[in-house]
């Protein structure tokens, strides 16, 4: 880690698992963003408990998006967005 370093919080992948099943784990930590992280708190990693017990991080995050489909997304929340801003708008202005 050095002073130029950004920092994020990572959830531990095993909080994505129903809080019924035994492995389910909400750790999180502080770690350097290697990846610029598109998700916020990351949860790709597992906690170092998790990997006590056995659980193995992977080297690096899968992308399983492409870059298509991740144009797409965001050009469909641009519009959701607009949707959003002109509802609030006209709620402003019937008040």
């Amino acid at each position: 880690m050095t002073r130029n370093d950004v920092y994020i919080i990572h959830v531990c992948k095993n909080s994505n698992l129903s809080p019924t099943n035994e492995n389910y784990c909400n750790n999180c930590w502080v770690d350097v963003d290697k990846t610029h992280a598109t998700t916020y708190p990351p949860t790709w990693k597992y906690c170092k408990e998790c990997e006590a017990k056995g659980f193995k991080n992977p080297k690096t995050r899968n992308i399983t998006r492409t870059p298509e489909q991740i144009e797409a997304f965001k050009e469909r929340m641009k519009e959701y967005r607009r949707k959003k801003n002109d509802e609030n708008r006209e709620t402003i202005s019937e008040n």
